[in-house]
């Protein structure tokens, strides 16, 4: 004899003296077959082979939030050079811990030529914020007295030559790390020689360590007209495919 057992789409049967087998009809037939078959062996194209994907996770998922950096702001890099600076820098690190140092340029010298990087100043400076675990934010503004691009780009090379020797000097992995802040320069009235100057530092810059964070300060005020010079410079850097990596603006606007 034999006996039927239903089974949902599966239908059972035991017969005398003989093993058990399982009969399976219509659709769950097919997708017991695709176990055996590759997709590209099933002629009918309308057939829907269901598939179970597990994931097993170890650990339980933790929801964090996300939190900003500190920035402390020092002014012109040189005032990091005077010893009230940086035992107040101390304390602050001590206390609450901040992890950027916001500050103008470099330790300059006075030339012929106007102010240029001074190397072992600028040293000590930076030498002191890795001590104390601060990453430089390097504000960089092109003198106003310059008026042209060649002017411009001879500026430009003197900055990318101190951050070279500094690159030289801490590693890549440790400037990578740091931001430079581009400042327009009087741009309503000097649209072209900005525009021109910092595509070529942009370039140079990546050029010499493309992981450096490469920024701008945008907004200033709350003039419609500052806003829509913004937006003019940076619809340009995107179309040239140069977009700052960060933006930068005043808290406290005047």
């Amino acid at each position: 004899y034999r006996k039927r057992v239903q089974k949902g789409t599966f239908s059972s049967f035991v017969i005398e003296g003989k093993a058990e087998y399982d009969v399976i009809e219509g659709e769950a037939a097919l997708q017991e077959l695709s176990k055996y078959i590759v997709e590209k062996d099933i002629e009918q194209e309308n057939t829907i082979i269901n598939e179970t994907l597990n994931l097993e996770v170890s650990e339980k998922s933790v929801d964090s939030l996300s939190m900003g950096k500190k920035i402390i702001n020092i002014g012109y890099a040189a005032y990091g050079l005077e010893k009230e600076v940086q035992s107040e820098l101390i304390l602050l690190q001590e206390e609450l811990g901040f992890q950027i140092a916001h500050f103008t340029g470099f330790c300059t010298r006075k030339t012929k030529e106007g102010e240029v990087p001074e190397i072992e100043a600028t040293e000590v400076w930076f030498d002191f914020l890795q001590k104390i675990n601060l990453i430089p934010m390097i504000q960089l503004e092109f003198p106003k007295e310059i008026a042209s691009p060649e002017e411009g780009e001879k500026w430009c090379d003197t900055q990318i030559d101190m951050i070279r020797h500094l690159l030289n000097r801490y590693g890549r992995k440790a400037v990578g790390r740091w931001y430079l802040e581009w400042v327009l320069v009087d741009y309503g009235k000097k649209m072209e020689l900005n525009e021109i100057v910092f595509g070529y530092f942009y370039r140079k810059m990546k050029s010499l360590i493309p992981e450096v964070n490469l920024g701008m300060l945008t907004f200033t005020s709350l003039r419609i007209e500052e806003a829509e010079l913004i937006e003019r410079f940076l619809q340009l850097q995107l179309n040239s495919c140069r977009m700052p990596d960060f933006f930068t603006f005043h808290a406290v606007p005047n």
